[in-house]
């Protein structure tokens, strides 16, 4: 989930059009969210029309029928025609004249119509000087000793967190290229194409980089870009995969040691969750009882890989055999509500998951069961563990740090910290180390927490949109990139 968001490729392909036509060209602009602070880059598209003859801008999302001004720029936001609550639906009609454009609610039961709006087709010089809310990047004056020591605009969105690879930085973009830059400039250094878009953070072993793209496959490739293997699957590939040797056991969140002959674990959008082997590209095993995509990243534990799936589910697979283990559900019949984003994490066989029903909740790894839950403290999609493995951190929707002991009894809240940073809504999770507890927020900036003074030790705002979950390389160095497109080396000072 995240705010409404005009992708970065858009955006570009926007201002080529408008710039090959007059200013003076009536524009109307229509968008599914109303241009306010529903959108992250609301304020990029205003400034951009306001330069232009623009005649009105049409929404949607609210459904209902009202009428706007946004920024001086008249607004319309139209309703569904569903019926909701009313005792019968209806629709729009709009007329277009050569002066105005006018709008009428039809019921189509009843045969009701309501004249409710009339927008003015006239010539607009918009005041561009005239001042109106923008983003506040002054939290960055607040804290002086983090600094971007390099920033990298992609063409498109980055839905995904980046990947270290000795000294290169890499990530996959929303037009499908993998981009790999120097860690220690931010210049590009190769790239390569796959045939969609990439929501699938990398995964690293050795000198191999693994992701999964929406035209279906899984790609491998070298340090140097170059292709080494792709898995075809039935649909898109939007989860992200997790490398492990055989027979070993790795906690939850922590770098994965390498090993020659290791295999790749990760789920797709063809209702299968697969294991394969990392050299060759082959499939090893594969589980067909999904009944929805993998977006996440899989866990593995002992012998168990743990991930959820958009069906309701939380599944224990034997990593080994590809069997089910067990399944698990919230009670939820709803798919939205389902522990599908979410990286779940483990301390002594108890797993932590969270989910869009904002329950936190405990289960016993070897049976599946539910050991409790609770919803004390509303965290949607967001949690992590501490190094020691003693505590859970869960960003709850409104302001407030809350850290839970992780306990195979009975929820119990630790401490809470309210950090300030408002409405949040990003599955992105909590990474501690070294003292300090990472994550980024909504509206493009990048906390850390001190654990031991329960204070924020420093924030940093990228821009104005969702931060995917950081790439903590130590205490002093963060890589964090954001949806709109922008990936930044974070220097502490």
């Amino acid at each position: 989930m995240s705010d409404g968001h005009i992708p970065r490729d858009a955006m570009t392909w926007m201002k080529k059009i408008l710039d090959t036509t007059s200013v003076t060209m009536p524009v109307i602009f229509l968008n599914h969210y109303p241009m306010n602070n529903s959108m992250d880059n609301w304020y990029e598209v205003i400034d951009l029309f306001k330069k232009r003859n623009t005649i009105l801008f049409l929404c949607g999302h609210g459904h209902t029928n009202k009428v706007f001004d946004f920024e001086d720029i008249p607004g319309v936001m139209g309703r569904s025609n569903l019926r909701a609550k009313q005792t019968e639906g209806g629709y729009n009609l709009v007329d277009v004249t050569i002066d105005s454009i006018l709008f009428t609610e039809r019921k189509p039961v009843s045969g009701n119509m309501k004249k409710w709006a009339g927008i003015k087709v006239e010539q607009h010089n918009y005041d561009l000087t005239k001042k109106f809310i923008r983003p506040d990047y002054s939290i960055n004056k607040k804290y002086p000793q983090v600094k971007a020591k390099w920033m990298f605009s992609s063409e498109a969105n980055v839905i995904s967190t980046p990947a270290v690879i000795k000294d290169l930085v890499v990530f996959g973009n929303q037009q499908g290229t993998v981009t790999a830059l120097s860690l220690k400039n931010g210049n590009r250094k190769w790239t390569f194409k796959t045939g969609g878009s990439i929501y699938s953070s990398p995964a690293i072993h050795l000198n191999k980089i693994v992701l999964g793209s929406t035209d279906g496959n899984v790609y491998c490739l070298n340090e140097n870009g170059k292709l080494l293997w792709k898995f075809k699957t039935g649909a898109a590939v939007l989860g992200s995969p997790t490398i492990a040797s055989s027979g070993t056991i790795y906690p939850p969140g922590k770098y994965q040691p390498a090993f020659e002959n290791s295999v790749l674990y990760i789920g797709g959008s063809d209702h299968f969750f697969r294991a394969i082997d990392l050299n060759s590209g082959k499939e090893i095993w594969n589980f067909e009882g999904l009944n929805g995509p993998v977006v996440s990243t899989p866990v593995i534990y002992r012998d168990a890989i743990i991930f959820g799936a958009w069906d309701t589910y939380l599944y224990s697979i034997n990593r080994d055999s590809g069997k089910l283990n067990w399944k698990w559900s919230n009670g939820s019949p709803i798919k939205n509500y389902s522990p599908a984003a979410c990286i779940p994490v483990i301390k002594d066989d108890v797993i932590y998951v969270v989910a869009p029903d904002r329950y936190l909740s405990a289960i016993d790894i070897r049976t599946g069961k539910t050991l409790w839950r609770t919803n004390e403290s509303t965290v949607r999609e967001s949690i992590g563990i501490s190094d020691d493995g003693n505590f859970i951190y869960g960003k709850t929707m409104n302001d407030t740090l809350t850290v839970f002991f992780t306990n195979k009894d009975k929820p119990q809240v630790a401490w809470k910290l309210n950090v300030g940073y408002g409405y949040e809504h990003t599955p992105s999770m909590l990474i501690e180390q070294d003292g300090n507890v990472f994550f980024g927020t909504k509206n493009g900036v990048v906390y850390a927490i001190n654990t031991s003074d329960k204070k924020i030790e420093w924030a940093y705002k990228i821009d104005n949109s969702m931060v995917n979950t950081v790439n903590v390389i130590d205490k002093k160095n963060i890589i964090a990139s954001t949806m709109d497109g922008k990936v930044v080396l974070l220097q502490i000072q």
